[in-house]
């Protein structure tokens, strides 16, 4: 009696876990592959917007000078003596001693840049502590 209860049973698993894994389709995984290429585009937006809104915060409250944040990919309007420029940065790469970039300098206008001296910080920022 044990042998004919058990041998119903292992039959109805078997039967049952053949039933559970089904093969994916080819449209399942390439709609798989498509929303993981959506979240990676939305992470790089979110990260942008969030380092666009610290440029901006930044620049706000600036005396002189500007802000450029790398992950921004936002240029500055800078007004000066010269008049207005407009900086950004190019070619942000990863090296294994930090990180390098080339800074543009350019007139809002037609006018070439004038001969100017400038002075560059470039480093990691961290925001001040805020307290509760």
């Amino acid at each position: 009696m044990i042998r004919t209860v058990w041998a119903p049973m292992v039959m109805s698993l078997a039967f049952l876990s053949g039933c559970s894994s089904t093969p994916s389709s080819p449209k399942v995984n390439q709609l798989h592959q498509e929303v993981n290429q959506l979240n990676q585009q939305m992470q790089h937006l979110t990260t942008q917007a969030s380092a666009l809104e610290i440029q901006g915060q930044l620049n706000s409250h600036s005396q002189q000078g500007a802000w450029l944040v790398p992950q921004a990919n936002t240029p500055v309007e800078l007004q000066t003596q010269l008049g207005t420029l407009r900086l950004s940065l190019s070619r942000v790469e990863s090296e294994a001693s930090g990180s390098r970039a080339n800074l543009n300098i350019r007139a809002t206008g037609d006018k070439p840049v004038p001969a100017l001296r400038a002075t560059v910080v470039w480093g990691n920022w961290t925001p001040p502590a805020v307290s509760l």
